[in-house]
C-alpha cells in the first residue's frame, strides 16, 4: 500500500512537471474564449533567455523567439538592448513590435542579412526602435509585402540593390520617423516604393543611391506631410531625382515639405521621368539642390523655390521664386526627427494666410500652425513655435509710499517663443491699483509683440491713506496663458521733501515777469508751497515782499541774479528750503 502511495506521488510530480515544461515551450496560454490580444516580452541578456515563456518577469532574449509564440492581434515588447536578429513575420498576421526608444532598441542585422521581412498581407506595426546594418538585393533593412507602419523609429545603415533602407511593394507608412544612411546600388537609397507609401513628420536624409531616388524612388502613389528631405546622393553620371525620383506617370501629393541640399545630375530635389508625370505639392520649400530644385513643372501653391527660374513654384498661386528661405544649419533636435529651422526673417515665415487649409494641423515637430491673431503659418515643414510669455518678475512691491499720491510701475512682459504674442487683457483686482495695458495695446487692440521682443503693461498705485495695501494684476495672453502679479505696498505719512529744484522762466528785464515752478516732491498730499524771491549781487538779499510764485522785476534788481527758495508743507510738517538756478544777470 505505502508502494502504490509512493508511485501515484511520483506520477502527478512528473504530471506537473511535464506541465510546467509546456508553459516554458508554449508562453503566454489565453483562456477560451479571450478576446484581448496578449504581450510578449523580450529582454536582452542576462533577463532575457529563449529558454523562458515570454512573460514580463521571464522575457524571451530574442524576438525571433517572441515571434514564434505570438497569436494574430499580439504585441511584443522590447527592452532596451541591441537584438542580432533577422524576422520573417508570417503572411497574414498582426503584430505589434514596441521598443523602448528608437536610441534604445536597435535591431542589429550586422549586414549579413535582411533585418525585418513582412509577410504576404501580414499587418505590422514597429515602433521606437530601430532597424539597421541590413542587406539583400532588395529591401536591405525591411522588405514589406503587407501592410507595415513605423511609428517614432529609425532604418539606418542598410544596403541592397533596390530599396536599401525599405522596399515596399503593399502599403508603407511612416510616421515620425527616420530613413537616413542607406546606400542602394540602383536606386532607391531610402525607400523604394511599388505599393502605397505616406509620409508623416518624417525625415529621409543622407541616402544613397546610384541611378536615381536616392531618397525616395516611387512607382506608385505617394503621399507627404510635414516632411524633410534632405542630403541624400543620387552618384551616377546621368542619376536623377537626389530627393525623390520617379520613373512612370503616377500621383504624388504633398505638403509643408522641405526639400533641401539633395544632390543628381538631373532634378537632384524632384525629378519625374518622363516628365509628363507630376505631382501637386503646396507650402514646400525647395533650395539648395544640386542639379536644380525640379526637373518638371509641380502643381500646387504657397511654394518656395529659390532658383529664379521657379520650376518647382507654379506662377500664378501665391508662389515665391528666386529667394532664399534662409534655412539654418544647425538642425532642431527638439523632436522625434530633426527639422530645418526658419527664422523669422526667411520669405518662408508666416508666408501662408491663416485662412487657408494649408494652415490646418501642426508640423513635423507637431507644433500647431495656426493660432489665434497670427496672420499665417510658414512655408515647409517648420513652423515656428508658439509665442511664449515670460514675466519680469512675480511680483511688483510699491514699498512705502505718502499718502495722497500716485505711484507708477511697469511690469515687463518678453516673448521667449517663435511667433508674435499678443497680450489679449490686462485686469487688476483692488481699486487701490490701477493698471494700463501700457504699449502691450494700442485702443484696447493687442499688438503684436515679436518674437525676442517685449512690452510694458501699466500700474498705479493709489494711496489714500496710511496702512497696507494687497492686489494684483492679471495678464491673459493669445496661447491662452494666463499670469498673476501680486502688487504690494504701504501708505505711510511722510513730510514733504524735494526730488527735484523750482524752475523759473520769463526773461530777465525790468518790467519783466519771471513764473516759478515749484519742481517735484514727494511726501503726503495735499501739499502747499511758499515762495521768496532773492537777489544775488555783492550779497544775497531776499526781495521784499517777493513771496509768490511771480515776481516783476523793478530797477532795484539790475545786475542781480535772481533765483527763487521755495518750502513745502503737508500734515506732517514743512521741508527744508530748496533753491532753483539763478537767471542771468537782470537788464535794465
Amino acid at each position: 500500500m505505502v508502494g502504490d502511495m509512493v508511485r501515484r506521488a511520483i506520477r502527478q510530480v512528473t504530471v506537473l512537471a511535464v506541465l510546467c515544461l509546456l508553459c516554458v515551450a508554449l508562453g503566454p496560454i489565453r483562456p477560451a474564449g479571450a478576446q484581448s490580444a496578449a504581450v510578449l516580452y523580450v529582454g536582452a541578456a542576462p533577463s532575457g533567455s529563449d529558454a523562458n515563456p515570454c512573460t514580463q518577469p521571464a522575457p524571451c532574449a530574442t524576438i525571433t523567439r517572441a515571434l514564434s509564440q505570438v497569436a494574430d492581434g499580439d504585441r511584443i515588447e522590447v527592452g532596451p538592448g541591441t537584438f542580432v536578429e533577422h524576422l520573417v513575420v508570417p503572411d497574414g498576421l498582426t503584430v505589434t513590435i514596441d521598443g523602448a526608444g528608437r536610441t534604445s532598441t536597435v535591431l542589429d542585422g550586422q549586414w549579413a542579412a535582411r533585418v525585418v521581412n513582412v509577410g504576404w498581407k501580414a499587418t505590422v506595426t514597429l515602433s521606437d526602435l530601430t532597424v539597421a546594418k541590413g542587406t539583400g538585393d532588395i529591401g536591405g533593412g525591411i522588405y514589406n509585402r503587407g501592410t507595415l507602419r513605423l511609428e517614432k523609429a529609425a532604418v539606418a545603415y542598410s544596403s541592397a540593390q533596390l530599396g536599401a533602407g525599405i522596399y515596399n511593394e503593399r502599403s508603407l507608412t511612416v510616421v515620425d520617423s527616420e530613413i537616413a544612411s542607406n546606400q542602394a546600388r540602383v536606386h532607391g537609397g531610402g525607400v523604394e516604393n511599388n505599393g502605397t507609401v505616406t509620409f508623416e513628420r518624417s525625415l529621409v536624409r543622407n541616402n544613397i543611391a546610384s541611378d536615381a531616388g536616392a531618397g525616395v524612388y516611387t512607382s506608385y502613389s505617394m503621399y507627404l506631410y510635414d516632411t524633410t528631405i534632405s542630403g541624400n546622393l543620387a552618384t551616377g553620371a546621368n542619376a536623377f531625382g537626389g530627393g525623390i525620383a520617379t520613373p512612370w506617370d503616377i500621383s504624388i501629393y504633398g505638403e509643408h515639405l522641405t526639400v533641401t541640399r539633395n544632390v543628381a545630375k538631373f532634378g537632384g530635389g524632384i525629378a519625374f521621368f518622363p516628365e509628363k508625370a507630376g505631382a501637386k505639392i503646396s507650402a514646400s520649400i525647395f533650395a539648395g539642390n544640386s542639379g536644380g530644385n525640379c526637373n518638371h513643372a509641380l502643381t500646387g501653391s504657397y511654394n518656395l523655390d529659390d532658383d529664379p527660374a521657379g520650376i518647382c513654384a507654379t506662377p500664378g498661386n501665391s508662389s515665391i521664386t528666386g529667394r532664399d528661405p534662409q534655412l539654418s544649419t544647425e538642425w532642431d533636435s527638439g523632436a522625434l526627427t530633426s527639422v530645418e529651422v526658419v527664422p523669422a526673417t526667411s520669405p518662408a515665415y508666416g508666408a501662408v494666410p491663416a485662412s487657408s487649409p494649408l494652415c490646418d494641423g501642426s508640423d513635423q515637430r507637431s507644433v500647431v500652425r495656426r493660432y489665434p491673431l497670427a496672420a499665417g503659418c510658414n512655408i515647409g515643414s517648420y513652423e515656428s513655435p508658439l509665442p511664449e510669455t515670460t514675466i519680469k518678475g512675480t511680483s511688483v512691491d510699491f514699498g512705502n509710499q505718502p499718502t495722497g499720491t500716485d505711484v507708477a510701475a511697469t511690469i515687463t512682459v518678453d516673448n521667449t517663443g517663435g511667433r508674435p504674442l499678443y497680450i489679449t487683457g490686462v485686469k487688476d483686482s483692488s481699486a487701490d491699483f490701477a493698471t494700463g495695458a501700457g504699449t502691450c495695446q494700442s485702443d484696447s487692440v493687442p499688438v503684436p509683440v515679436p518674437a525676442g521682443g517685449s512690452c510694458q503693461a501699466s500700474v498705479v498705485f493709489a494711496v489714500g491713506k496710511t496702512g497696507d495695501y494687497a492686489g494684483k494684476v492679471v495678464l491673459t495672453d493669445s496661447v491662452g496663458g494666463s499670469y498673476a502679479v501680486k502688487l504690494t505696498g504701504t501708505g505711510v505719512l511722510m513730510s514733504p521733501k524735494g526730488l527735484t529744484p523750482p524752475t523759473i522762466s520769463g526773461f530777465p528785464v525790468v518790467g519783466g515777469t519771471l513764473t516759478a515752478a515749484p519742481g517735484t516732491w514727494t511726501g503726503s498730499a495735499p501739499m502747499t508751497y511758499t515762495y521768496q524771491w532773492y537777489c544775488l549781487g555783492s550779497a544775497k538779499t531776499p526781495i521784499p515782499g517777493a513771496k509768490t510764485s511771480t515776481y516783476t522785476l523793478t530797477g532795484a534788481e539790475v545786475g542781480c541774479a535772481v533765483y527763487v527758495q521755495v518750502v513745502a508743507r503737508n500734515a506732517v510738517g514743512k521741508s527744508a528750503p530748496v533753491e532753483s538756478e539763478r537767471t542771468p544777470a537782470v537788464a535794465s
